[in-house]
């Protein structure tokens, strides 16, 4: 294995040539964002339209809510199956404790958002993930307690006391056995520091210009190097036990990220909320590379750097670099696929200098060009009072028409609209999002509800396959990294609300092994179809249930298969605690109440006694002979 001066010469030899490789992208990623944000090309011209037309954010943002819908529209992100038999029973828990994870404790929502827009303008959108475990004091102060009380606090693990002051209430005499003696009852007020452990994954999503990594490479484990670029202040140092000028740290400096410039730009510049040029933040490298041991096997490390210094080298415990990439459209052998903004850059700029040439021709239709002469006509108020009730004067008592000549204007062909229509088409084939499923096409020719799903289930097509993309990459693999964190890290009891149910959750009852499932069939297509589809499932189930009733016949369909169609039907229609409206088959058995005991006169064969409260009536003479009800 490497000692600490050779890896931290592998680490900056390959973040060197990563970072000159990532040049070119960056350049790129500050453009796109420019278009995305409408901005201008910088190719206009002073009295000519300026308009910028804007299909990459017209696009991105379509497509944002179908994803979202698809992958938040029900009640869970994630769904486990056990591997084996021995782990069906902490399955369900393990499910449920991933959901509050990503959901509750790191705002899964808004992570999505933020990961899938960065794949769909960016080329690729990096989540990092990592377990915290942090210990903070906060502070108490109580009042008036009493003595058992503060007994609790003072044997409570989780409470420091750092100040007590006992105070005399009144003194009671009790007596011992032989006499009265005095017993005095104190009060205690007591300062001190509540102790708050932490310890939960916690995972975030990485601006571009952050992320440096081998662009060669054809998936994450794979490529040699994956660095965080972080910004840090100078007391950050001070856990490494350096100092920022020691070791030569690099200023960070956000003038020179034309990334971070860009989305800042419209803001009125990056100056004031760029990084300290003064000294006070930095740059710090989070370098995860491969050692190799005696025998050749991998080891994963985490080497921290800073300026000219190696801070830290440890290994890595999450045994490959702990981010998830995604991209919408995957180029096969490599990391980074293509955006959909790149599908549209040429259509917005194609329609953005035909909707100028448009509007310059309406402006020339309406205020052309005229000829002149100067002599017999006020040249300044041709200029200045050009506008609704102008007035131009003449120099001499002449016709106006003899001082000033319209220079005639082309009308604007007709076949410039239909360039333009035309262009929307391409866009629509590359991008799949069409007039149909945006709801905008009123004009549409086939009315019927049959065809109008056809058409919608098309035009979804391209959607469905990114959403399938995502889920079977990046989502799944920081699913899987949750799963993996939880057996390896989680050490506490916590508390997890399940149906409305507060359940208590232990290490013990979540270890095992799984599979990790993404479900986006449900909320792909149109709602109202996929709702369909499935209570034409209930009622042949039904049909078929009624059929299959019978001794000997293997039960194919049953009420657990009943409650996961009307379970997907109400979270369809936008309910998340289903379990207000129908009960888990399993659940509810565990609550039926114990049979009765079997009736000892039917065992040994005898008469069946009337039931007083089903017939109404009242026993006068026992259980044996003849008519015993009045």
């Amino acid at each position: 294995m490497r000692n600490d001066t050779e890896m931290k010469k592998l680490a900056i030899d390959r973040l060197r040539s990563c970072k000159t490789d990532m040049d070119t992208l960056r350049s790129w990623r500050a453009q796109t964002f420019k278009k995305y944000m409408g901005e201008k090309y910088g190719n206009e011209e002073k009295g000519r339209s300026q308009v910028v037309m804007t299909d990459i954010s017209d696009t991105v943002e379509w497509i944002m809510p179908a994803l979202m819908r698809i992958f938040h529209g029900g009640q869970d992100v994630v769904q486990l199956r056990p591997q084996g038999p021995e782990d069906e029973a902490n399955c369900k828990l393990m499910e449920e404790k991933l959901n509050f994870d990503f959901l509750k404790q790191n705002k899964g929502f808004l992570i999505t958002h933020n990961w899938f827009k960065d794949a769909l303008l960016y080329k690729a959108g990096v989540v990092k993930y990592h377990w915290k475990k942090a210990e903070s004091h906060q502070k108490k102060k109580y009042k008036g307690l009493t003595q058992g009380e503060y007994e609790n606090l003072e044997n409570d693990d989780e409470f420091i006391v750092d100040e007590v002051t006992p105070k005399l209430v009144r003194t009671e005499w009790v007596f011992d056995g032989f006499q009265d003696v005095p017993n005095d009852i104190y009060e205690y007020d007591v300062k001190g520091r509540q102790i708050i452990t932490v310890s939960k994954p916690v995972i975030e999503v990485l601006p571009p210009e952050e992320c440096i990594f081998d662009l060669k490479a054809k998936d994450i484990p794979s490529s040699k190097i994956f660095a965080h670029r972080k910004v840090v202040t100078k007391d950050d140092f001070k856990k490494y036990n350096k100092d920022e000028k020691d070791i030569g740290a690099e200023i960070a400096n956000g003038m020179n990220d034309p990334e971070y410039i860009a989305r800042f730009d419209d803001l009125g510049g990056v100056q004031f909320i760029s990084p300290d040029q003064n000294g006070e933040e930095f740059y710090l490298y989070e370098c995860y590379v491969d050692d190799r041991d005696d025998a050749g096997e991998k080891v994963p490390k985490k080497v921290t750097i800073a300026g000219d210094e190696t801070l830290d080298i440890e290994d890595n415990t999450y045994d490959r670099p702990p981010v998830c990439v995604i991209s919408p459209i995957v180029i096969q052998h490599r990391i980074m696929g293509r955006s959909i903004s790149e599908l549209v850059e040429d259509i917005q700029l194609l329609r953005t200098a035909l909707m100028r040439y448009i509007l310059d021709n309406i402006y020339f239709q309406n205020n052309g060009m005229k000829v002149v002469n100067p002599y017999r006509i006020n040249v300044d108020d041709l200029i200045n009072g050009n506008r609704p009730g102008g007035i131009i004067r003449t120099t001499e008592d002449i016709d106006p028409a003899t001082a000033i000549f319209p220079v005639p204007i082309a009308p604007l062909p007709q076949h410039v609209m239909s360039i333009v229509e035309y262009i929307d088409g391409i866009r629509e084939n590359k991008t799949g999002v069409t007039k149909y499923n945006q709801g905008m096409d009123s004009g549409s020719l086939n009315r019927t509800a049959s065809g109008i799903s056809q058409i919608m289930t098309a035009s979804q097509q391209r959607l469905e396959l990114i959403a399938r993309i995502f889920a079977e990459t990046g989502y799944q693999d920081l699913m899987r990294a949750l799963v993996d964190m939880n057996i390896k890290f989680f050490d506490r009891e916590q508390f997890v609300k399940v149906n409305d149910d507060w359940v208590s959750i232990n290490p013990d009852m979540i270890s095992g092994y799984y599979d990790v499932i993404i479900d986006v069939g449900i909320g792909t297509g149109n709602k109202e179809m996929v709702f369909n589809q499935l209570t034409n499932m209930l009622n042949t189930y039904t049909g078929v249930m009624g059929k299959m009733v019978q001794p000997g016949m293997p039960q194919i369909v049953g009420p657990q298969n009943i409650y996961n169609i009307l379970k997907e039907m109400w979270q369809i229609q936008g309910f998340k605690n289903v379990d207000r409206f129908v009960t888990d088959p399993n659940t509810a058995a565990m609550q039926m109440p114990p049979m009765p005991p079997p009736n000892p006169l039917m065992e040994q064969g005898g008469a069946t006694p009337p039931n007083p409260l089903m017939t109404g009536g009242i026993p006068v003479n026992g259980p044996q002979g003849g008519n015993t009800n009045v």
